[in-house]
């Protein structure tokens, strides 16, 4: 994507490299978008904030096509045929499974009959979306310490931290170095982080790694 007529024009034009989607099927799906000439493509560039990041923003740019949805020849030939047999379909949507309904379009016993069918994860799918779920979980706490141990001044330490504190006081050791203050952020009386986030030293594995969302 080549972007013209920024603030400054003698920079000359910005060239940004798109990555495509890739994998099985997508070939068709992005000729479908990206290779007819005459239809117009615009490109929105959007600002959105986000706390993490350097400087406290995150820059997309949109592409918008002004066309309809791609749908392989198999769907658009199942779609004829379940037009040919004047029922209509209804679909529930729920958090641990997909309900679908199929009925005739007159409601007439003649017609047929009302089918319902219950769609469900599997074991071994439960088992991978809770292995993907740790995996997101572990990533987002060492992101954390990573941040946690680099602007240390910044944050609390925890109660327990605390207590442990106060008993090698009163025990009259030497006060020991907290490495990792675990508890939250230093803010004002609203709540507001005294420094805010972006603001903070990172290191360069964290901006290289990829960010939970």
């Amino acid at each position: 994507m080549v972007f013209t007529g920024g603030p400054d024009s003698r920079r000359g034009e910005i060239v940004l490299p798109v990555r495509l989607p890739q994998g099985a099927g997508r070939w068709e799906w992005l000729c479908h978008f990206l290779n007819r000439p005459e239809l117009w493509h615009k490109i929105d560039l959007v600002r959105r904030s986000h706390p993490s990041m350097p400087g406290g923003w995150v820059y997309e740019a949109h592409l918008m096509v002004l066309d309809g949805g791609y749908t392989s020849p198999d769907t658009r030939e199942r779609r004829r045929q379940a037009a040919a047999l004047e029922r209509a379909g209804r679909v529930d949507v729920n958090v641990g499974n997909l309900s679908i309904v199929s009925l005739p379009v007159t409601l007439q016993p003649a017609d047929g009959p009302v089918l319902a069918e219950q769609i469900v994860l599997t074991d071994l799918e439960h088992a991978a979306a809770e292995r993907q779920w740790h995996t997101i979980r572990r990533r987002a706490r060492a992101l954390e310490r990573s941040r946690r141990a680099a602007n240390k001044a910044r944050y609390e330490l925890s109660r327990r931290q605390r207590r442990r504190q106060q008993r090698r006081q009163a025990a009259g050791l030497p006060e020991r170095h907290v490495d990792l203050p675990k508890g939250p952020r230093l803010a004002n009386a609203a709540g507001r982080p005294l420094v805010s986030y972006r603001r903070d030293r990172l290191t360069g594995a964290y901006r290289a790694h990829p960010h939970p969302r």
